[in-house]
């Protein structure tokens, strides 16, 4: 997936931000809780892409427009932490 998206992006213009590299390696923790003896939580290992609009803590925040400079989030949106803490892997965040 990741090389289709390489070969992609440039002309569909999707990502705001990817986080692939970071997303192999919480797959590669989040296998494992998938293995026997693992608990793994509800959304283990299920990559998400979420919106660039909604904060993610030490991540830019440009809400799609070249009007006003970007500003860094000082929290993450309460509907992304939940994702998270349920097990979800956020790869990408998508323009607005």
């Amino acid at each position: 997936m990741h090389a289709v998206v390489e070969r992609a992006e440039p002309d569909v213009n999707a990502f705001a931000e990817q986080r692939f590299e970071q997303a192999l390696r919480l797959a590669a923790v989040a296998e494992k809780q998938h293995a026997p003896g693992g608990q793994p939580r509800p959304l283990e290992g299920l990559p998400i892409a979420a919106k660039e609009e909604q904060p993610l803590a030490g991540y830019s925040i440009t809400e799609g427009t070249l009007l006003r400079p970007p500003r860094v989030a000082q929290e993450t949106a309460i509907g992304l932490s939940r994702i998270q803490a349920a097990g979800g892997i956020l790869h990408a965040r998508t323009g607005v």
